[in-house]
C-alpha cells in the first residue's frame, strides 16, 4: 500500500539558494537547490512563521491548526 504523505516547506527556505540535506550517514550531505528539491518531493510551500509577543517577560507564540515535525 503507497500512503502519500504532504510535504511542506516554509517560505523563509527560499531565502536560500542550495540548502545541504542528510543523505543516510552522520558524515554524508547532499548541496542541492531549494527549488530542486521541493520539485523533487512535491512539497507545498507554505508560511509557518507566526507574530509572538510578549507575556509577562516571556515569549508567547500563537497557536497554528497544524504541527510540523
Amino acid at each position: 500500500m503507497i500512503c502519500k504523505v504532504p510535504i511542506y516547506f516554509d517560505l523563509s527556505l527560499r531565502r536560500f539558494e542550495d540548502i545541504y540535506v542528510p543523505v543516510g550517514c552522520p558524515r554524508k550531505i547532499l548541496r542541492i537547490p531549494v527549488d530542486r528539491l521541493a520539485r523533487m518531493v512535491g512539497a507545498q510551500w507554505i508560511d509557518v512563521s507566526r507574530p509572538a509577543r510578549v507575556v509577562d517577560e516571556t515569549i508567547e507564540i500563537a497557536p497554528r491548526d497544524y504541527i510540523l515535525v
